[in-house]
């Protein structure tokens, strides 16, 4: 079943082309690992959000989430970077 949003003449949510363009994550950064990439965000919808890590698996074709439990930003990048050496 497919979500709807309330207005009138609007589009049903695909989460394949609309994820991410929810104003949902703030903060949002990019972090490249040789051709790899992930991205770092806080949730708007948390008040003192910690930061968060999502890498698109090709092979699974789905994003991994995962909190990184600070709220500190340096941090947070040492431990994404982490994580995707983790993954590969």
């Amino acid at each position: 079943m497919r979500r709807v949003s309330p207005t009138k003449n609007a589009r049903p949510y695909n989460a394949a082309t609309d994820y991410g363009e929810r104003g949902s994550e703030l903060g949002k950064q990019v972090i490249k690992f040789g051709k790899y990439r992930c991205t770092i965000y806080r949730r708007a919808d948390l008040e003192n959000s910690s930061w968060f890590f999502r890498m698109y698996l090709a092979e699974e074709k789905r994003n991994f989430r995962k909190s990184l439990g600070t709220s500190d930003i340096r941090e947070a990048r040492e431990l994404a970077s982490s994580e995707i050496v983790q993954i590969l």
